[in-house]
């Protein structure tokens, strides 16, 4: 690479916070790839399965878990204030993790009765740790997003390494428990993030220098949009997300779930290598330049142009070669994950260009309109995997899930391109 290139790079300042989280994200995602044909013969496809449809519960009462405020932590000009929304946050999940442990202790045997009863045994011990779980799960997004707020991009990179590494040693160690090592594995991955990045002095200074009960009441009406708006549009989201795993525990075995869910895990990749480091540093760029339409656009184009041009290689070559990928590298029992994740592919390659650019939703608050959009997103993902399901045929319903959802994610594109378009013409 020639000097002046090099010096280009160095200069933009969006490239360079990139490239910074893209480092620490490939070196984590490098160690967890490195893993997965361990782990691969360590679980079978019915533990993933379990433990994504573990993961799918989560995912679904994280929303309630902090009522999407989280959303606003990168909006308000002040650092107190964002400060302030985040200590918001904190409370709010830790009287959900409250409320939801003695619900579970209060209702544990019928809880257990029912799960039986669904023909879901396995996942009786599981649900015990499940408040502990979403908790962690909730500090460590909001760690991330104050992180992010403040620029502190080679300090999540870093993060992000030590949690794989925690993650897959985990993992690895614990595999005589089955499925309950891969959850463990996982909640230690993000606990040791969450450590590393609160326990330290600044943090604490900061902590008594901005900490202000009255500006989080402030906040917490100044952004009730958040809860009255996101939290459904969250929700339908979320469930959006885990229809599959929740759509094939009613329909099929747990190893379809699993291998729907190794399918997801390596398709994911391109999504966590460049995805979500170009989101982060995506929503903090526009945030700052969130009143100048025509910069926002320009980065808009900017970014997901380069996410087709990076994305286009790794999808082309599961689509064409994923079932013999699979079964050489995770072994004979996962070829079924890679059939599955050869007609995923439109789905998650229109997700990668529409994730990192979905934060223009918070920026140009656009929740409201959104609800309705996901509500019909949702809506037709289920008749989709449900068609599949009422025929007794798994790769029909990933081939319906997959069209719907590339179909609606092009969508958006649409939509966030046609919004910034009229307000530029509007501030002009």
């Amino acid at each position: 690479m020639k000097f002046y290139e090099i010096k280009k790079i160095k200069s933009n300042e969006f490239l360079k916070n990139v490239l910074t989280l893209m480092t620490g994200t490939v070196i984590s995602q490098i160690i967890g790839m490195l893993m997965s044909p361990i782990l691969s013969r360590l679980y079978s496809p019915e533990e993933f399965g379990v433990f994504a449809t573990y993961f799918s519960i989560v995912s679904i009462l994280i929303v309630f878990s902090t009522l999407r405020y989280e959303n606003a932590i990168m909006l308000p000009k002040s650092i107190k204030e964002g400060f302030n929304l985040s200590i918001l946050v904190a409370i709010i999940s830790s009287v959900f993790f409250v409320f939801l442990s003695v619900f579970i202790f209060l209702f544990r045997n019928d809880v257990a009765s029912f799960l039986e009863l669904k023909g879901k045994s396995n996942l009786i011990v599981l649900i015990h740790i499940l408040p502990i779980s979403i908790l962690i799960y909730s500090f460590y997004h909001i760690i991330t997003l104050w992180q992010n707020r403040l620029k502190l991009f080679k300090n999540i990179a870093k993060s992000r390494v030590l949690q794989s590494t925690i993650q897959a040693s985990f993992n690895s160690l614990l595999s005589v428990f089955g499925q309950l090592g891969l959850v463990l594995g996982s909640m230690l991955g993000m606990f040791s993030f969450f450590i590393r990045n609160i326990i330290r002095k600044d943090v604490f200074n900061k902590f008594k220098e901005l900490y202000d009960f009255e500006e989080i009441k402030k906040v917490a009406w100044e952004y009730r949009n958040y809860p009255k708006f996101d939290v459904f549009s969250g929700l339908l989201g979320a469930i959006s997300i885990q229809l599959p795993v929740l759509i094939f525990s009613v329909f099929f075995e747990s190893d379809k779930i699993g291998y729907y869910s190794m399918a997801q895990r390596v398709l994911c990749l391109p999504l966590t290598f460049v995805g979500a480091s170009a989101g982060q540093v995506f929503f903090q760029k526009a945030s700052e330049i969130k009143d100048d339409s025509m910069a926002i656009f320009v980065l808009y184009k900017k970014t997901v142009l380069n996410l087709l041009f990076l994305g286009t290689i790794p999808m082309f070559v599961i689509a064409v070669w994923g079932p013999y990928l699979f079964n050489f590298v995770f072994g004979d029992s996962w070829y079924t994950a890679g059939v599955y994740a050869r007609w995923m592919v439109p789905w998650l390659f229109s997700m990668l260009l529409v994730s990192p650019v979905s934060s223009i939703i918070n920026i140009k608050r656009l929740i409201k309109y959104n609800l309705f959009y996901s509500a019909f997103f949702v809506l037709f993902r289920f008749i989709g995997l449900y068609l599949g399901g009422d025929f007794g045929d798994d790769i029909l319903s990933i081939k319906l899930f997959s069209l719907v959802s590339f179909v609606f994610n092009i969508g958006y594109l649409i939509w966030f391109f046609k919004n910034l378009k009229n307000s530029i013409c509007n501030e002009n």
